[in-house]
């Protein structure tokens, strides 16, 4: 019995330090997508986008190439990094439009393979922007074409585990309020307050 308790007690300390500084690491992370999740949702609070600066770039394309490989040759050629927002898997010219993303610009290359020259228009995003942006991608846009920058694909990684850790957060958290025995009736109308509101949402996700 002895070892029992001294066993629980060790677990109780560990899931104490985690689910504190697991907190702590998540919390930048849910700042981001709170702030984001409200400006999707009010529109109107996001500022005016600048007007885009221009440029031309010679580019020569070799034959064959179409689709995401098309796409990324003439991105490498006009020296655009990003994340190609969606692009026909069948397209090989001889007119072709690009459109990139990354946080802090949208860009779109026109290009016309038989003239070898590309137009690159570039807009700095507005703060709005980039924090939609950091919100919603990797997202379900092509799914062929999905996570082609590789700091989408890490910042894709950094996104699931947020939401893996704010799973293993509130799991502990749970746990620790019920092992604090003077904290569990208020702890119960707190959480049955928040059973009730997800079953209000679920019956409204399931009707």
């Amino acid at each position: 019995m002895g070892l029992s308790l001294i066993s629980s007690g060790r677990i109780y300390r560990w899931l104490r330090l985690l689910h504190l500084y697991g907190g702590l690491l998540v919390s930048p992370f849910l700042v981001v997508f709170a702030v984001s999740a409200i400006l999707l949702n009010h529109p109107s609070l996001q500022s005016s986008p600048a007007e885009p600066a221009r440029r031309q770039a010679s580019i020569d394309v070799p034959g064959g190439l179409k689709g995401l490989n098309l796409a990324k040759e003439v991105m490498r050629q006009t020296g655009v990094t990003g994340e190609i927002d969606f692009f026909s898997e069948q397209a090989q010219g001889p007119r072709i439009s690009v459109p990139v993303s990354r946080p802090s610009v949208k860009i779109t290359i026109t290009a016309d393979l038989t003239a070898k020259t590309a137009n690159i228009s570039t807009r700095p995003a507005t703060f709005g922007e980039r924090a939609i942006y950091l919100h919603k991608y990797p997202g379900p846009h092509v799914a062929n074409i999905r996570g082609n920058w590789v700091f989408t694909r890490l910042w894709g990684v950094l996104a699931d585990g947020t939401v893996y850790l704010l799973l293993f957060v509130t799991v502990t958290g749970i746990y620790i309020w019920y092992i604090v025995k003077s904290e569990r009736k208020r702890g119960l109308a707190f959480l049955g307050a928040g059973c009730v509101v997800f079953a209000v949402v679920l019956l409204a996700l399931i009707r």
